[in-house]
């Protein structure tokens, strides 16, 4: 039944009847409640009904606008975000629903079947369900948010429940249903920092998940790449499986609506408030300085966890807690420049740790955060800014256009090599036996003696392959390899045209020659047995 077509005089009709109490009363028996997907199917209907009916006629319009409201999955502080929430209207209960909507009986069905929902059935069950947990959290949520504003203190009741807690991490941040974490997400933050909510409610929810902090920060991303796999998977793919995102985009929110007579309480008086602003801030940002890289050159993989951290140290350094104004101020901007500037090198090549875009563009919020109204801060960033840009001599002289990705590995992850004229026979061999995990793991733990035979084209074939392993190149360059490699006792000619399976077949055979644990790689590999079956003319005759 949509809205538009659920005309007033029937609804009015059918509340009058008692159908509005029956749907009701099939709601608190809890008959609809189980893990089943035909429950799940008739309790998200049976909510959705109650949301029409529930609601005063002039104001069922409105419940479609709760439809696929979607939100940035990367939240920051921008006025732009806290206006158009503001303008969102929450219809409110009418007089029929409230005399149904009791507390003591409500509430309790209500963190039920929340609980219920919090354990999710097995990822390899079929689907079959039009509708399941995500719908019904978003209508079991936009029914409590249309009472919590039709009536004071719901919100506060529901927060106080002592089932609140048993949910609230599990659907949150530890359910793997992507749909279900953005449902309640949005649902709780509509219901405690939505104006006219009281802001009191989003100081108790923000207590409660700052307690699953450490749980978030361990959570690695969905996408990343195995150790022995050179795939990779769609990061534009909602993955199935426990991941942070919502639950520092729920953060985010709830910081940057707190009032300001609690976070002036909180720095004054932080023993007595239940948000300590100066002691959140410095524990997330020892987080964020004690992070491991986990964002790559190549693979376009996503910290969530360092994107969700640099958002809500953003978000609480906008309340100006003292740490902002702190000696350690200098020494915050210096990491995150470094996050952001700081080039790999031998000693350390997964430098800079903001490699994605979403990270780089977090870690910029925070710098400009750090010098909003810190005359000595913004002096310090303006420092060294110039001395980032300043025109050193000894630097490369890059051309205008210059543009690093370009030069960078693939994204596949995967390093080419040049074709030096008519070396494609070359590279395509080599690259055939490098995506053989035994031979490149043979050959590069080949040792290499001069002693051997063919010490020269050992040393040169390990380089390639350390390159194509290791290498944050676009290709390596095999002229070195062709400077030293022979066949039919000449060197290789870069300008002149080989049969592929001539050249394959000479490689193979030298690297028998190398060691005694290539020769027992290449027979493994590429030995066989010749049989021969020879049939006589006069056995064909007897036949």
């Amino acid at each position: 039944i949509s809205t538009n077509g659920l005309s007033n005089s029937w609804g009015e009709y059918f509340i009058e009847k008692g159908g509005l109490e029956h749907l009701f009363t099939i709601l608190l028996s809890g008959t609809l409640q189980g893990n089943s997907e035909w429950h799940q199917d008739c309790l998200a209907h049976l909510l959705k009904l109650l949301c029409q009916l529930g609601v005063s006629p002039n104001d069922r319009r409105q419940l479609d606008q709760f439809e696929g409201l979607g939100f940035d999955p990367y939240f920051r502080p921008r006025k732009s975000h806290i206006k158009k929430q503001a303008n969102l209207v929450v219809p409110k209960l009418n007089k029929e629903m409230l005399k149904l909507m009791k507390i003591d009986l409500v509430i309790p069905r209500l963190m039920s079947i929340l609980n219920e929902l919090s354990y999710p059935g097995h990822p390899k069950d079929i689907k079959t369900g039009f509708w399941g947990r995500a719908q019904v959290i978003h209508f079991l949520m936009t029914l409590v948010l249309s009472w919590s504003h039709s009536v004071n203190g719901i919100c506060e009741a529901l927060l106080e429940s002592n089932q609140f807690s048993m949910w609230l991490c599990n659907l949150v941040l530890e359910d793997p249903d992507p749909l279900v974490r953005h449902e309640i997400c949005v649902a709780l933050y509509r219901l405690c920092a939505v104006p006219p909510a009281n802001r009191t409610a989003a100081t108790l929810l923000l207590s409660q998940l700052i307690k699953f902090l450490d749980k978030a920060e361990c959570m690695q991303p969905q996408n990343i790449r195995h150790e022995n796999s050179m795939r990779i998977t769609d990061e534009d793919k909602l993955n199935y499986g426990p991941a942070c995102r919502d639950y520092f985009w729920l953060m985010c929110r709830l910081v940057n609506c707190l009032p300001n007579d609690i976070i002036q309480e909180s720095i004054k008086f932080p023993q007595k408030c239940i948000i300590d602003i100066e002691a959140l801030a410095i524990r997330v940002w020892e987080s964020i300085a004690s992070r491991d890289f986990i964002e790559t050159h190549y693979s376009g993989l996503q910290d969530d966890g360092l994107i969700g951290l640099l958002n809500l140290m953003s978000n609480i350094l906008g309340h100006k807690p003292p740490f902002k104004f702190s000696k350690h101020s200098h020494k915050v901007l210096d990491t995150v420049f470094e996050f952001l500037f700081a080039l790999p090198d031998p000693q350390n090549r997964q430098l800079p740790k903001c490699k994605s875009e979403s990270a780089r563009s977090s870690a910029y919020d925070l710098l400009v955060e750090l010098v909003k109204e810190t005359p000595k801060n913004y002096e310090y960033l303006y420092k060294k800014l110039l001395e980032q840009h300043s025109n050193d001599l000894n630097r490369l002289p890059y051309l205008w256009d210059y543009w690093p990705h370009d030069d960078g590995r693939s994204s596949c992850g995967y390093v080419g090599l040049t074709n030096l004229g008519a070396t494609c026979y070359m590279a395509s061999c080599m690259q055939h036996l490098f995506m053989m995990p035994q031979a490149r793991r043979s050959i590069l733990e080949a040792k290499c003696d001069e002693s051997n035979k063919h010490a020269s084209i050992l040393v040169e074939l390990k380089r390639m392959f350390a390159y194509l392993l290791e290498s944050e190149r676009k290709t390596y360059n095999p002229r070195s390899f062709c400077k030293v490699y022979t066949m039919d006792q000449q060197l290789l000619n870069t300008g002149e045209q080989k049969d592929m399976a001539e050249f394959f077949i000479d490689l193979v055979s030298k690297l028998e020659e190398m060691t005694p644990e290539l020769k027992t790689l290449v027979k493994t590999l590429f030995g066989g047995v010749i049989s021969n079956n020879v049939v006589s003319l006069v056995s064909m005759i007897m036949i």
